[in-house]
């Protein structure tokens, strides 16, 4: 049993918490929901920095930026809050993203048929654990990504 269990303390929670945020105003929600020192992601920001963004090949790079600043982003141990702005993913995208634990929110954030479903509003309980539990809410989404 850990010194901290043993004194009576909860540990503590150290690493990344991620949640996706999906819709036209996911890039409004994550400055709303977002402090500081957060790591913000936004996939439509890569792209415009990257070239023409309804060029197919330009949103395949961005793509690739994004999943590699995931990938760092998951790495860290300070305990700190990473927001993906994905307007617009692809159903197999967000179940990678549910698979993998990430808070799902937004219009366009549900995973198949079926789950909890649970209000954009609301992502702090989802939000309390690194990579917290998905959450899901509004309607299906056709996908491009």
């Amino acid at each position: 049993m850990s010194a901290a269990r043993h004194a009576g303390h909860a540990p503590r929670v150290v690493g990344a918490r991620v949640a996706v945020l999906t819709g036209d105003h996911a890039p409004e929600l994550a400055a709303r929901l977002s402090t500081g020192s957060d790591v913000r992601i936004n996939l439509e920001a890569l792209a415009a920095a990257l070239g023409d963004t309804a060029a197919p090949h330009v949103r395949h790079v961005a793509l690739g930026a994004l999943a590699g600043a995931l990938e760092r982003a998951t790495r860290l141990r300070e305990p700190v809050m990473v927001w993906i702005i994905h307007p617009d993913p692809s159903p197999e995208v967000l179940e990678d993203y549910h698979r993998r634990g990430f808070a799902l929110l937004g219009p366009r954030a549900v995973v198949g048929d079926a789950g909890p479903r649970v209000g954009a509003g609301a992502p702090t309980e989802a939000l309390s654990k690194p990579h917290g539990p998905a959450m899901m809410h509004g309607a299906h989404d056709t996908g491009r990504h």
